[in-house]
């Protein structure tokens, strides 16, 4: 455990650390340093020098090194004396009840890792405490839960909307306190989803396309009832589709060169690589046709 907290291995110290205390429950230096690993934890996790330098000093000045610290040397000089345990269990209990109320700070605050740490941290103090065991269950499901959160939103930034989708869907069905987050996650990755349709039907528009760039917008609108001015578009491109099809139908049957090409031209206009007419403009030597 001291080699790997001293590599910087947090999470390898903790649980090198647990192993020892299993090995020897009562070994006051396994359990400390379990409680230093949680606190350096936070640390490293934003809480700032502030907390850490004050969850030390409430460590040092109730246990183990000092109040702990000696009882448990009276207690070895003297086995059994239940006055030396009693100090010890209330000392352990005083620190647990401060911790507590920490914990339950930080999970009003969303911060649920840090929040999983104090309680884990409370339970080295008095593995007794019920409410504390329960709370860690509770803070370690609502952290899971809030990784994913950070997951989907990475995933949504990225553009893999259906991977983001999927993940939050899985965190939602996780989660007692942050549904309102998973909510408005998963509303912003269906605006991400539809921002995709929806540019993709503005490049089949761009490029002519208009029949393509009808079926985008419709299926972009099947689902999305309302985006931007997508309903107006797809409006105008079917005008623009049925336009074409009665101007070319009489440029088609034109009764003169003069009145195909007029007719030719005004579909050149909005649509100038509709079916045949840049060729048919070109052969009717319309130096517009393109």
């Amino acid at each position: 455990a001291t080699e790997s907290q001293s590599s910087v291995d947090l999470y390898g110290a903790l649980d090198a650390y647990s192993k020892a205390a299993e090995y020897v429950p009562d070994a006051r230096e396994a359990i400390s340093g379990q409680a230093h690993v949680l606190l350096l934890l936070n640390h490293r996790a934003g809480l700032g020098e502030e907390y850490y330098a004050q969850g030390i000093r409430s460590l040092r000045d109730a246990w183990p090194h000092q109040a702990g610290a000696g009882f448990a040397y009276s207690d070895k000089h003297v086995p059994g004396r239940e006055k030396t345990l009693r100090r010890m269990r209330e000392v352990d209990r005083l620190l647990a009840d401060e911790r507590m109320a920490l914990a339950a700070g930080f999970e009003e605050q969303g911060l649920y890792g840090a929040a999983r740490n104090e309680y884990r941290l409370i339970l080295l103090l008095d593995p007794q405490r019920d409410e504390a065991r329960e709370a860690e269950r509770r803070a370690t499901r609502e952290a899971a839960a809030a990784d994913l959160l950070d997951e989907a939103d990475m995933l949504i930034r990225k553009g893999r909307i259906d991977e983001a989708a999927r993940v939050l869907q899985e965190g939602r069905a996780s989660t007692e306190s942050q549904d309102e987050a998973f909510v408005g996650l998963l509303l912003q990755a269906e605006q991400a989803r539809y921002r995709v349709m929806y540019e993709e039907a503005l490049v089949l528009e761009a490029d002519f396309q208009y029949a393509a760039a009808v079926d985008a917008y419709d299926r972009l609108l099947q689902e999305a009832e309302y985006f931007e001015d997508a309903t107006s578009r797809v409006e105008t491109l079917r005008s623009f589709i049925e336009l074409a099809e009665e101007l070319y139908r009489k440029a088609a049957e034109a009764d003169s060169p003069q009145d195909e090409l007029r007719f030719l031209r005004e579909i050149d206009v909005f649509w100038p690589t509709y079916r045949d007419i840049e060729y048919r403009l070109s052969a009717l030597g319309d130096g517009e046709g393109s």
